[in-house]
């Protein structure tokens, strides 16, 4: 029997790795076709991970928010 959480896990590792390495393949692209080194490779893993990083503050406050509805941070907003 699996574990509850196993489908969110798979799909966080899954998104997570997609929002890292998508940009990072993209400005490795870049820079060899501009030859702009390293500039392509930075703008991209700086874009992948702030995208990465929003994916799971959202996603995760989501969980959250799902497990304990009834804590101090949901109080002020009913």
């Amino acid at each position: 029997m699996r574990h509850p959480w196993y489908r969110e896990a798979l799909i966080l590792l899954i998104v997570v790795g997609l929002f890292l390495f998508v940009p990072f393949g993209v400005g490795l692209w870049y820079d060899m076709a501009t030859g702009s080194t390293p500039w392509g490779l930075l703008i991209g893993m700086g874009t992948g991970a702030a995208a990465a990083t929003f994916f799971l503050v959202r996603r995760l406050g989501s969980v959250y928010r799902a497990i304990a509805p009834d804590t101090e941070i949901d109080q002020g907003k009913k």
